[in-house]
C-alpha cells in the first residue's frame, strides 16, 4: 500500500511491527520547454541548464529517496552509456544572461501536490543566482493538456512524466514524439521520431537502449 496525504497526527496510531520499504520508482519529474520561449537562444539556454542541473537541489527536494535522471527515461528503465551532463560553469552562466539582458521565465506546475511548488521554489532560488529571474504558479485542472492551445502558456510545464510500462517506447511514444498524447507543448523533430520508431522494432536490448538513449 502506498499511503498519500497520510495524516501526521495518526502516525502514532499505526502498528508497532509496520516495516516501511522504498523501491525505486519510474515517476520521473520533467520540465517541458514551449517553443519560442527565451530558451531558444542556445546562450540563455546553457544558463539555465547550469542553474537548474537537479544535482545542486534533488537531495534538498526529496531527500535520499530522489536521485538525478541520467537519460530522458527512468533510471530503472534503462541505464544510458552516455548519460545527461549539466553544463557546471556557473560564472559563464552569470556573464551569459547578463550579457543577453533581462531574462523572464514562468514555470506551470501540473499539480498542486507540494513536491512540484518544491521542485519549483528550489529552481526558482536557483535561477536567481544567475540573473534569471523565474515564477511559478499551479495550472488549473486539465490546463496542461491543452497548453498547445493556450495563447499565453507558461515557458515551462513542471510534471510527472511516468510510462506505463518498463519499455523505452511507452515513454517517447507518450510524452516525446510528433503525435504523442501527452506531448504538451506539441514540439517534435522527425529525425528523432525516425529512430524511435527504428527503436521500438528492435528486440536486441542494449541495441534498443542506445537507439532509445
Amino acid at each position: 500500500a502506498v499511503p498519500i496525504n497520510y495524516p501526521f497526527a495518526q502516525l502514532t496510531s499505526l502498528p508497532g511491527g509496520l516495516e516501511i520499504t522504498a523501491a525505486p520508482s519510474m515517476i520521473p519529474y520533467d520540465l517541458f520547454v514551449k517553443p519560442n520561449s527565451p530558451l531558444d537562444d542556445a546562450e540563455v539556454r546553457k544558463a539555465v541548464l547550469i542553474a537548474i542541473n537537479p544535482a545542486l537541489w534533488v537531495k534538498d527536494a526529496f531527500g535520499e529517496f530522489a536521485s538525478p535522471s541520467r537519460s530522458v527515461y527512468p533510471n530503472v528503465m534503462l541505464d544510458p552509456v552516455n548519460p545527461i551532463r549539466f553544463p557546471t560553469d556557473f560564472e559563464a552562466a552569470k556573464a551569459a544572461i547578463a550579457k543577453h539582458g533581462a531574462v523572464n521565465l514562468v514555470i506551470g506546475l501540473h499539480s498542486a501536490a507540494p513536491s512540484y511548488s518544491r521542485i519549483a521554489d528550489l529552481m526558482i532560488a536557483q535561477l536567481a543566482l544567475i540573473g534569471v529571474k523565474a515564477t511559478a504558479y499551479v495550472l488549473p485542472s486539465g490546463a496542461a493538456y491543452t497548453l498547445k492551445d493556450d495563447p499565453n502558456p507558461p515557458d515551462l510545464l513542471l510534471t510527472i512524466a511516468g510510462p506505463d510500462a518498463a519499455h523505452p517506447d511507452s515513454q517517447a511514444k507518450a510524452f516525446f514524439t510528433k503525435d504523442a498524447p501527452l506531448n504538451f507543448f506539441g514540439r517534435a523533430l522527425p529525425q528523432a521520431d525516425a529512430i524511435v520508431d527504428r527503436a521500438g522494432q528492435v528486440t536486441d536490448v542494449k541495441e534498443r537502449d542506445a537507439l532509445y538513449e
